[in-house]
């Protein structure tokens, strides 16, 4: 809750600073390279597809859950205490089949062809990796679950950032 004070409310809103989408990868080796076949080899397969997560709870162990629920993939969770690290290290040596993890934490590995991109859980595809596409768009169903950086602090501090970023601005003459 806001507190008030002397007529200025001392908190102000969140400010988004990044929205981060999660990839869908697998191991290099695993029997299937998309989100369909994926799917389709799950269904079929329900005791030969594992994924990894950073703890029941964590956001990729939900992204899964709710892709499990839209697409009637059978795969069994693998919980890690240690978090992303331990969990992408298993993937990356076939101990686990995948996991959802963060853009920024797996693309050089998809790039150099260590991991195989199957979706990614933003609404649509994302620039880094425009061949990979979105869980919404491939399986036709409403599905976005993006990992979001927001900010907050005082109004006080907010508003002297806007006030700096304004002189900077008339300083370096970019006003609008």
């Amino acid at each position: 809750r806001f507190r008030n004070v002397t007529g200025v409310q001392t908190c102000a809103l969140p400010i988004l600073i990044a929205a981060v989408p999660n990839v869908l990868v697998a191991n290099i080796n695993a029997p299937f390279s998309t989100l369909a076949e994926f799917v389709a080899y799950s269904k079929a397969n329900p005791d030969k597809v594992n994924y990894a997560s950073a703890g029941v709870g964590a956001t990729n162990h939900l992204a899964m859950e709710w892709l499990k629920s839209v697409s009637g993939a059978q795969p069994a969770h693998t919980p890690y205490a240690g978090g992303l690290a331990p969990a992408l290290n298993d993937v990356l040596a076939g101990h686990v089949t995948m996991m959802f993890n963060n853009l920024p934490n797996v693309l050089q590995l998809v790039r150099e062809k260590k991991l195989k991109a199957l979706a990614v859980d933003s609404e649509k595809r994302v620039p880094a990796l425009p061949d990979v596409p979105a869980i919404a768009e491939e399986l036709q169903v409403s599905y976005v679950l993006v990992n979001q950086c927001m900010v907050q602090s005082y109004k006080m501090l907010i508003d002297s950032v806007y006030v700096f970023e304004q002189q900077e601005k008339k300083r370096l003459g970019l006003e609008d």
